[in-house]
């Protein structure tokens, strides 16, 4: 027997719930001031509450600068999703020139990304729910 089934992520979901209301309840999408209804696939993450407390974060941050090189970020973004911790490392404009990484002045923004998500593993953050970009 051979089975059908696909893996699907919950925004897979969520547009078929969308084409559903559409298709066979008639429900128009788009803006609430022009009488159709707007709605998203924003989703609660369960034991999520550490990320909504600003000391946390800014702990957290602290302990991401506190990478070798750590001086370099400029900005960290932190994000949530129903995928995991998603880290967006912003860095100083002198790590964002093209030739930067074409020079003997130290590590690439990609030595520093690797420092951070050693350090994330060494807190405790489980890697295959962690991605961490620039």
């Amino acid at each position: 027997m051979v089975s059908d089934y696909t893996e699907k992520d919950a925004p897979d979901f969520f547009e078929e719930f969308k084409e559903f209301l559409e298709n066979y309840m008639g429900i128009e999408f788009g803006y609430p001031s022009h009488g159709q209804l707007e709605i998203t696939d924003d989703i609660l993450v369960k034991n999520n509450e550490r990320f909504l407390d600003k000391k946390f974060i800014q702990k957290l941050k602290s302990e991401i600068k506190s990478v070798p090189n750590g001086d370099k970020i400029h900005s960290i973004k932190i994000q949530t999703t129903y995928k995991g911790l998603h880290i967006t490392l912003s860095f100083k404009s002198e790590m964002t020139h093209w030739r930067y990484s074409y020079s003997n002045r130290g590590p690439s923004r990609g030595d520093i990304r690797e420092s951070v998500v050693e350090k994330l593993k060494e807190l405790g953050f489980n890697e295959s729910k962690l991605s961490v970009n620039y």
